[in-house]
């Protein structure tokens, strides 16, 4: 009798919990909107008078990004962040990179936030993709 043994070489790691609100639409018109609703939900300055009053232990970090798909990019972050939303969804890699860029021009000299230059720095799409813009973050 022969014994079978098959071995898996797949590593499970954290992966970000995955949040889809995106809008679409002409850069111009939605980065307003996206802007709004990411400070309702991750503002800054209330964390920072939170975590004064936790003695300084909250920690806070987030990036905004961009990718052709969301969970694949959530898997690649590992433990680095805890939850990933998808803000912005197009055709267009022109339309994504501004929103992207609109976010980091926002919050680049927020000591929180973990983008260290403009967006647009990956590679270039293969043909016609949809892009998605989200931010990463952990608390």
């Amino acid at each position: 009798m022969y014994e079978i043994n098959i071995y898996s070489n797949v590593q499970y790691t954290h992966m970000a919990e995955v949040e889809w609100n995106q809008v679409t639409g002409w850069p111009s018109q939605v980065i307003d909107e996206i802007l709004e609703d990411i400070e309702e939900k991750y503002n800054p300055s209330f964390w920072r008078e939170l975590g004064k009053w936790w003695r300084g232990e909250l920690r806070m970090e987030y990036k905004a990004g961009m990718t052709m798909d969301p969970d694949r990019r959530a898997r690649e972050y590992g433990d680095d962040y805890d939850y990933m939303e998808v803000v912005y969804e197009t055709q267009s890699y022109d339309h994504a990179v501004a929103v992207e860029q609109g976010i980091i021009d926002e919050y680049i000299d927020d000591s929180w936030n973990n983008n260290e230059r403009a967006g647009g720095g990956g590679r270039l799409p293969d043909g016609d993709e949809t892009h998605y813009v989200y931010i990463v973050y952990t608390i």
